[in-house]
């Protein structure tokens, strides 16, 4: 007996250790599928969306540091196939030539002062909302696009706001002014717009989209596939585990929040000097849903593992659950009836795992085609079903 006991303690580490890792897996599985999921979250409700995004960029322009941005590049568009201080040289006599320089200065800066006004106004912000509207559903619906409708060689989307109406009104405003001799010479200037072409790469943003909608719905379900099959596995350990796993999406969520914050001096420098204000205003609105998402996960992160405190093996929680009458509970009929049936789901355990088995092959039959998603859902909706289960079997003895 002596000898099977030292056996018995020689051998229950390894398995307890392998066990452990096997937790330990998991949740970093579950954990780095939540973190990912996060951020399509947003992409999803806050960029992909059509209506979400436009809510997002329409107050942009009312903003003074994009407005300014704004009215920069369009002076920069409106003089950039003339020569202004050449133009008011020539305007003016051979003696104040010096003058030409002063002037040309002024002149650009009361064209970025109209433009402000302009872009600040109502009538723009509506030109400014219909064209992001049209352009990003155009986008979208190019990047859904099926294989077999999509042709790379032909799709040139260039996404953008066409500027050339409000380089026209800032011309209109000029010639009113005292300026007016100067607007003459850039009447001929070309069509100009706010944008991006994408010709060269809206393939791999196709591919990238439709990857990113796939993992949108594997994430979520490999997260919580992880995270029972954690607790699962843990058998006589479970309340630590899930205190575990809720501390982890706190502190996962916490960090994300703390690289969103620190990355954005990074990416705004990137941005050329005289826009970094305009880049850093249109940042934090794009990021603002981010922060709401992460949050949020953040928050029932907290509120869930303050819960499972209250549910734990300490002496003032098991006060506090004896105090509001919750130990009552497992003495009633039901706790009883719910107990035999937990016996009856351990006992016919078996039973229930080939029939997840049989459901998920007759799903998978019955769907008109099967991809590689298909496929990997299945697997996960098993393997969630299993950990469900188990978690409602009694445990074993």
């Amino acid at each position: 007996m002596a000898t099977q006991s030292r056996q018995n303690d020689t051998q229950t580490p390894p398995r307890n250790r392998g066990r452990a890792f096997i937790i330990g897996l998991l949740i970093g599985i579950g954990s780095i599928a939540l973190a990912n999921w996060l951020v399509l979250r947003w992409m999803n409700v806050y960029l992909f969306d059509t209506q979400n995004y436009v809510e997002t960029v329409a107050p942009l322009t009312k903003d003074p540091e994009v407005a300014s941005a704004l009215s920069k590049y369009a002076t920069i568009k409106l003089y950039s196939s003339i020569d202004v201080e050449m133009e008011i040289k020539e305007a003016l006599p051979e003696r104040a030539a010096f003058l030409a320089a002063p002037l040309a200065g002024q002149v650009i800066s009361a064209t970025e002062k109209i433009g402000t006004n302009i872009i600040a106004s109502d009538q723009f912000n509506s030109i400014w909302i219909a064209a992001n509207e049209t352009a990003h559903a155009r986008l979208i619906n190019t990047l859904e696009k099926p294989r077999v409708e999509f042709d790379a060689e032909k799709e040139r989307i260039v996404y953008g706001v066409n500027i050339s109406p409000f380089l026209e009104k800032i011309r209109e405003r000029l010639q009113s002014s005292e300026t007016g001799v100067l607007s003459n010479s850039t009447a001929g200037s070309q069509a100009a717009e706010v944008a991006v072409d994408l010709r060269n790469k809206i393939q791999s943003m196709r591919v990238a989209y439709q990857y990113t909608q796939a993992l949108y719905v594997l994430l979520p379900m490999l997260t919580i596939a992880s995270y029972l099959g954690a607790i699962a596995v843990a058998r006589r350990r479970r309340w630590h585990v899930t205190f575990a796993i809720t501390l982890t999406v706190v502190v996962i969520t916490a960090v994300e929040l703390i690289i969103l914050k620190a990355a954005r001096p990074e990416i705004i420098s990137q941005v050329a000097t005289p826009y970094q204000a305009a880049a850093g205003v249109i940042w934090d609105a794009l990021s603002a849903g981010f922060k709401t998402v992460t949050t949020n996960a953040l928050i029932v992160g907290a509120v869930t593992s303050i819960l499972v405190m209250f549910a734990g093996p300490f002496s003032w929680a098991k006060k506090f659950r004896s105090l509001i009458g919750l130990d009552k509970l497992s003495k009633t009929r039901f706790f009883e009836a719910l107990r035999h049936a937990r016996n009856w789901v351990r006992k016919t355990i078996i039973g229930w795992r080939v029939t997840g088995v049989v459901i998920a092959f007759a799903t998978l039959i019955l769907k008109p085609a099967i991809t590689w998603q298909t496929i990997i859902q299945a697997v996960l909706a098993y393997l969630i079903y299993v950990s469900i289960v188990e978690l409602l079997a009694s445990r074993k003895k």
